[in-house]
């Protein structure tokens, strides 16, 4: 039955097929026609059809195409034909094309064709497909090509091949290669050589050369190593200067050896830096001489040192080229061969910079050619390659090379040979400092005193160090004035080794390089022939170190050059003690004024006399406490006359005021008349010295000064006790006030107090204030209350500061209450205090609390009476109650509030109990 089903369904398809219109048909018509009505139709239907009908074909109609009749389409149909419809080609389908239906392929056809139709495509048919629609091959299609198709590939195609992510370039590989005509490898671009991972060992020469050279900048350092060595046998100077560096380090021996000389000429920088050490090992003499001189600058020590016998071709422009600088220079890589392959091309091009990085055992290989070496380059040679040179060589140097040896290529001169060489002609200064120091400990007397100005100007402290003391006893006095601030390295054995005869060419330079230690041991002979001026700069270390068996040399014109501030700051007792007092007669003002208290206190009585009066003038207040009291009296009166005013003269000690007045009485007092010149003279000097009056200096004047301005505060101080100072109070300025006695005090009348200034009493000491009256004190103009010092205040009897008006209390300043003592502090009244304001109130308010916490007996306590203190301590008027008194009161109070607790307690407890009943009655 099914058999009959399917006869008659095939008979009706063949008659159907004979009635259609394949001439008229259109896409939309051929879509609508059931798929299994093209099993039957022919090549000459197919032919029939219309090219944009077949646009209607899709993956069922196509199917259903017999191989005969897909021989019927044509280009123009073809080129109709839908991605989806080329799916549905089958291998056997595909080969069945004809050539010039292959033609008419679109590429988004041939995308969407199977990979294995490709296996069944003729040459012919791969030869017709349109170039530009090549790119429409995918990897997988490239990679199911027989090889005689692939030999039918054109330029043309190549060059339209995808390479994206499933492009045809991906697909490349031995096989393709191998069949891929060589004048087609023309056709690939950068992009696509990229996706081409492999069969690049099947490249021959021939088709190599072909790929163009701006491509090979696109290959890997992969696909370069896989190259056969051969290949490379015709590439161009063009094609290498397109490879990049990472691609370099692809290439080996056998590439490089086969590589024309010529094509040398393409290496960049960046292929020479990529390319692997041992690669250098096979190039030619031939070829590295076509190396460009930039390209050889980015040789390394590893890859420059490869260059064996091919050095003999390195020219003299590349070797100026080589790099010198960093661990990896190339410099760093010559190796005996080079050393062996120089001539005056190449060696005269080595610069300083490099020769400096040539193995140090290689310069013993040299040996005429060294005359070639550029002096300039002769500066870059080190010790370790100097020391290397062999004798014989050493000698070849011309004058030239040997003025421009410099650094550590002298530390070759040794032991005896530095004796021998001072005159060697081209030798210079630089050179000697670099000869060994342990060549100059067998120096000869004769040999430092032959020494040129520039052998000494080379010679450094070290070398200089290392020179035996005697060999100075040589130094001539031409040479010393040379030396400058070489003497710095004088060791003390050196320098008194030196003629007394050489001495007087020392410079200033000279003189202040020499280091303390020299100062420290010098001989009084060499102290005694250096040049006096030169004193005149001397420093603070080396003053202070001279020792003082030289020290005792010391002379009158020492001291006349030693006149600038700070210069003597560095003599020490020990030195001043044995300088001969007759040299201090030439001792400078700025000099004396710079010598410490130490220095002056060792001053004798001789030194003391012989100090001229205008340096005397210079004397500093502290350096007046240095001076002994027992050398007071060696001071005359024309060496202090002259003494600063004020500062100097504030410094004057009770001692010394004693002293002088002691001796010259009327003439000392006179000497200093000015208040001015007693500005800023301790008050506790004024007070010390006023008592040694009246009895151990008597009184020296029975009247004062007519004119205030010439009456100083001494004038007052030696007034005759019974003097009436009443009516020449008004004379007194300032200062002068620091004079009146006590026994002068006592006679002022209180309305002659109250005509002083405050600027006056602020001057009246401690010993005069505590002989003052109440009225005397009340007197005081109210502000000038504030004048009277701390201390002072403290002596004012405590039976009076509740007697002294509110107006002069209310003056008192907080560091005043300080001051006070506790029973003055409990005799204020609250009438004295009640206008203080909030400082005065605080300070007197810790005052009290002090007092109180730490009550001490003030020595005039006990002159106080009881009702006295009773009286006058009340702060609060009604508190008239003892200590007794208050602690009942206390007590007292404490009662009654226990009392009104309990009460409360009380009162509490029965409003509570109330509040519960009416709760319950509710």
């Amino acid at each position: 039955m099914m058999k009959w089903f399917l006869l008659c369904t095939t008979l009706f398809l063949i008659a159907t097929t004979s009635t259609i219109d394949w001439k008229h048909m259109t896409a939309e018509s051929i879509h609508h026609l059931p798929p299994a009505i093209f099993q039957n139709v022919t090549s000459e239907d197919i032919q029939l059809i219309p090219a944009e009908a077949v646009a209607g074909f899709t993956v069922l109609e196509i199917g259903f195409l017999s191989m005969e009749a897909l021989s019927g389409f044509s280009a123009d149909q073809v080129r109709y034909l839908t991605p989806s419809a080329c799916s549905g080609i089958n291998a056997n389908q595909f080969g069945n094309f004809s050539v010039d239906a292959f033609s008419g392929f679109v590429a988004d056809c041939l995308k969407a064709t199977k990979p294995e139709v490709w296996y069944c495509i003729l040459p012919q048919q791969v030869a017709a497909i349109a170039d530009s629609e090549f790119s429409g091959l995918r990897s997988w299609h490239i990679g199911n090509l027989k090889p005689e198709t692939i030999g039918a590939i054109s330029q043309e195609k190549i060059s339209m091949m995808s390479f994206g992510t499933d492009g045809g370039c991906l697909g490349i590989g031995s096989v393709f290669i191998q069949n891929l005509k060589a004048d087609s490898f023309a056709g690939f671009c950068s992009s696509c050589v990229k996706k081409i991972f492999q069969g690049w060992e099947h490249i021959t020469a021939e088709k190599f050369v072909k790929i163009f050279p701006s491509v090979f900048s696109a290959l890997s350092e992969t696909q370069l190593a896989s190259v056969n060595g051969t290949s490379f046998s015709e590439l161009t100077s063009d094609h290498i200067f397109h490879l990049q560096d990472n691609a370099c380090s692809g290439l080996s021996i056998n590439h490089i050896q086969n590589l024309k000389p010529e094509s040398f000429e393409g290496f960049q920088r960046p292929c020479i830096d990529g390319m692997k050490p041992s690669v250098f090992a096979g190039i030619d003499e031939f070829q590295v001489s076509h190396i460009t001189p930039q390209a050889f600058e980015s040789m390394d020590l590893t890859k420059f040192s490869q260059l064996g016998g091919s050095f003999r071709g390195v020219t003299g422009e590349q070797i100026r080229h080589l790099s010198s600088n960093g661990l990896r220079a190339a410099c760093y890589g010559f190796t005996s061969s080079h050393i062996f392959g120089f001539n005056e091309e190449r060696l005269s091009n080595v610069s300083k910079s490099c020769i400096s990085k040539i193995a140090d055992f290689l310069f013993s290989l040299f040996r005429d050619e060294i005359k070639y070496i550029a002096p300039d380059t002769v500066r870059g040679i080190t010790l370790e390659q100097i020391s290397q040179i062999m004798p014989e060589t050493f000698k070849l140097f011309t004058k030239e090379q040997l003025e421009n040896i410099r650094g550590l290529s002298c530390a070759g001169i040794y032991g005896d040979l530095l004796n021998d060489i001072t005159g060697i002609e081209g030798l210079s200064e630089f050179c000697i400092t670099n000869i060994p120091t342990s060549s100059f400990t067998l120096l000869s007397r004769d040999a430092l005193s032959n020494m040129s100005d520039s052998f000494a100007e080379g010679v450094t402290d070290d070398q200089f160090d290392k020179i035996p003391p005697g060999a100075f006893s040589g130094v001539t006095m031409e040479q010393f004035s040379s030396w400058g601030d070489l003497c710095s390295a004088f060791k003390y054995e050196q320098f008194n080794q030196l003629p007394t005869t050489s001495l007087s060419g020392m410079t200033l330079e000279c003189f202040t390089s020499l280091s303390h230690l020299v100062f420290r041991h010098i001989s009084p002979q060499i102290m005694d022939g250096l040049p006096v001026h030169l004193f005149g700069h001397i420093s603070r270390l080396q003053l202070e170190q001279i020792n003082t068996r030289a020290i005792t040399v010391f002379r009158k014109e020492h001291f006349e050059q030693m006149k600038y501030e700070f210069m003597c700051d560095g003599f020490t007792s020990k030195q001043v003690r044995e300088i001969d007092p007759e040299a201090f007669s030439g001792l400078q003002y700025e000099c004396f004024r710079s010598m410490d208290n130490e220095a002056v206190s060792a001053l004798s009585c001789d030194h003391l006399k012989n100090i001229p009066p205008s340096t005397f003038s210079g004397l500093l207040p502290y350096q007046l406490e240095g001076i002994a009291r027992d050398d007071l009296d060696c001071i005359c009166f024309e060496q202090i006359k002259d003494l600063q005013r004020p500062s100097t003269v504030s410094g004057l000690s009770d001692e010394f005021l004693y002293s002088f007045s002691l001796r010259y009485g009327e003439q000392f007092i006179n000497l200093f008349e000015s208040n001015y010149d007693w500005l800023g003279i301790p008050f506790t000097t004024v007070t010390s010295f006023k008592m040694y009056i009246p009895n151990d200096l008597p009184p020296i004047y029975k009247t004062l000064p007519k004119k205030a301005e010439k009456m100083n505060w001494l004038h007052l101080a030696f007034l005759q006790q019974h003097y009436d100072l009443n009516d020449e109070i008004d004379k007194f300025i300032s200062n002068t006030m620091m004079g009146l006695m006590p026994h002068h005090m006592k006679k002022i009348k209180p309305e002659n107090i109250a005509k002083l200034e405050c600027s006056e009493v602020i001057y009246i000491m401690a010993d005069a204030v505590s002989v003052m009256t109440l009225e005397q004190l009340n007197s005081i103009k109210p502000p000038c209350f504030a004048n009277i010092y701390t201390h002072r205040i403290r002596v004012i009897p405590s039976k009076y500061i509740h007697k002294i008006t509110p107006d002069r209390i209310q003056y008192l300043t907080p560091d005043q209450l300080t001051s006070m003592k506790c029973s003055q502090i409990k005799s204020l009244t609250d009438k004295q205090v009640e206008g203080f304001n909030e400082s005065q109130n605080r300070r007197l308010e810790e005052r009290q609390v002090d007092c109180t916490d730490f009550p001490t007996e003030d020595p005039d306590d006990n002159e106080e009476t009881e009702e006295e203190i009773i009286t006058t301590s009340p702060i609060t008027p009604d508190k008239k109650n003892n200590i007794t008194n208050i602690i009942g009161v206390s007590i007292a109070v404490l009662l009654l509030l226990v009392v009104i607790v309990i009460v409360a307690t009380q009162i509490l407890a029965f409003l509570r109990r109330n509040k519960e009943n009416e709760y319950q009655l509710e």
